[in-house]
């Protein structure tokens, strides 16, 4: 099963980007997949560990910022047929660290988020969603940062404290992703989310 998931996704990941490499890896003794895809100039860079490729769900992550080994990374699940377009989506929704993506000269394809396409009633509904999601899972709100930067609008982050156990970690993960957010990371009890 692991050499069939390997070749699955480096097939479909090569029909979604104009690149792909797959490399395996070893650190510590704990082999790995590094799956670094390309495409308009931007670069997604993906770990996977060899024993995640065993089952139909796969444990992946990528780094926010692909040029940089110390960016912040993201701990993702997907499903061996969803794999290869979560991927994808993290180059389509431009879903890394503001630092990497204000470094490429994007071309006519890839344009940057503008905010002033976001409505204020379409802002105040994500908000509402947030909120709901947050009381279900009994999180605390510990802050809430917004920030301004170049033509990639305005981000707001906000951190969450909240007793999980690992299953509940990805059910909340998935609600969060359900509504559009897609960066979410895992910090013992903190959550973070970025929109």
């Amino acid at each position: 099963m692991l050499k069939e998931n390997i070749n699955k996704i480096d097939y479909e990941l090569k029909g979604l980007f104009d690149s792909v490499t797959i490399v395996e890896k070893n650190h510590k003794n704990n082999f790995y997949l590094e799956i670094i895809c390309e495409s308009k100039k931007t670069k997604v860079r993906v770990n996977i560990d060899k024993i995640n490729l065993n089952g139909r769900n796969v444990k992946w992550s990528y780094y926010t910022n692909p040029l940089n080994e110390n960016s912040d990374i993201i701990d993702r699940v997907s499903n061996i047929d969803s794999i290869s377009n979560d991927i994808f989506q993290i180059l389509s929704k431009k879903q890394m660290n503001s630092e990497y993506l204000e470094s490429i000269k994007f071309d006519d394809n890839i344009v940057p988020i503008n905010e002033s396409s976001v409505t204020l009633e379409e802002k105040e509904e994500l908000q509402k969603k947030i909120d709901d999601i947050v009381k279900r899972f009994q999180l605390e709100n510990v802050k809430i940062e917004e920030s301004y930067k170049s033509d990639f609008s305005h981000t707001k982050t906000a951190i969450y404290q909240g007793k999980l156990k690992t299953s509940e970690k990805f059910l909340l993960e998935s609600n969060f992703q359900s509504i559009g957010i897609q960066y979410v990371t895992f910090n013992e009890d903190m959550i973070k989310i970025i929109y």
